[in-house]
């Protein structure tokens, strides 16, 4: 939120021309005209940062289909390359896929996702804080794709956001603890990528990117833990 300094008045709005139900004429309303003015100017970094607001197009999973000028430059990647197997969830931080996920079925439900603040990785393999806004966009009555508006913030904004965020949940999804796991997990043949904190250097060591579109080990790469399986281990 941004603190503000409003400075205005009370007007009667003329020429509206508005009627009532048995048409008679409404009179002027009242309206507030106001000059609004930060209460401390913005950053540098501020100013930069909502000067590269981006959207994004996506299937009604979330797959990327196209990325505009703004986004290509902030993201590092390339349509074709945006458009690789998975529902795009491979591009977001595993802490923040339950809390993406849930805006996701949100949006379906309501049309709109409203704000989710989360980390997307970078082709530099770097995370990146966004504050996004998914929408359904309908055609001929029905769902046909979803556009994202997002905004890139400073990391000491996405960490604020994150520490509001783990009031809210039962788990913080901050360090890793939180498996992403089917009924069968852990699976056979594929190391916990989320080991505990004591096991931590045997689990640098055991875990190994997996891209490509086929289902390794029994894992579907459109699932949660198909998406965390599709990165690179250096990102964490």
């Amino acid at each position: 939120f941004q603190a503000l300094n409003l400075q205005g008045r009370l007007k009667f709005l003329h020429g509206q021309n508005k009627r009532s139900e048995d048409g008679s004429a409404l009179p002027p309303q009242l309206a507030l005209f106001a000059i609004s003015t930060p209460l401390q100017p913005p950053s540098i970094l501020q100013i930069r940062t909502k000067n590269m607001i981006f959207r994004t197009k996506h299937k009604l999973d979330f797959t990327p289909l196209a990325c505009d000028a703004k986004g290509k430059i902030v993201l590092g990647y390339t349509e074709a390359e945006l458009q690789v197997c998975g529902t795009g969830y491979q591009f977001v931080h595993a802490a923040d896929m339950l809390y993406c996920a849930e805006n996701h079925v949100r949006m379906m439900k309501t049309g709109e996702s409203g704000l989710t603040v989360f980390r997307l990785l970078t082709k530099e393999n770097r995370w990146k804080w966004v504050q996004a806004n998914a929408r359904l966009v309908y055609k001929n009555g029905k769902p046909e794709y979803i556009i994202v508006t997002q905004r890139p913030l400073v990391d000491e904004e996405g960490g604020e956001h994150l520490r509001k965020r783990s009031m809210h949940l039962p788990f913080t999804f901050a360090t890793g603890e939180a498996l992403l796991y089917k009924s069968a997990y852990p699976l056979p043949g594929f190391p916990d990528p989320f080991q505990s904190k004591g096991k931590a250097s045997k689990s640098k060591k055991t875990f190994h990117s997996h891209r490509g579109c086929s289902q390794k080990n029994g894992v579907d790469p459109s699932s949660l833990l198909g998406a965390v399986m599709q990165q690179d281990k250096a990102a964490y």
